[in-house]
């Protein structure tokens, strides 16, 4: 009994930790989109300078 119910709880942690890994993603996802939406924004010449810089 004691075996079954520490195998369940270590799966359903892990499934929890799992779900939390995936939602990291996809917000880190969407952090990425957003960021590449503002330097769409940015005018043309900002960006050249900033390649210049690099």
């Amino acid at each position: 009994g004691q075996l079954a119910y520490s195998i369940i709880l270590m799966s359903s942690v892990s499934g929890f930790l799992k779900d939390r890994l995936i939602c990291s993603q996809q917000i880190l996802r969407v952090r990425c989109l957003i960021f590449s939406k503002l330097a769409d924004l940015l005018p043309a010449n900002q960006q050249s300078n900033a390649s210049v810089l690099r």
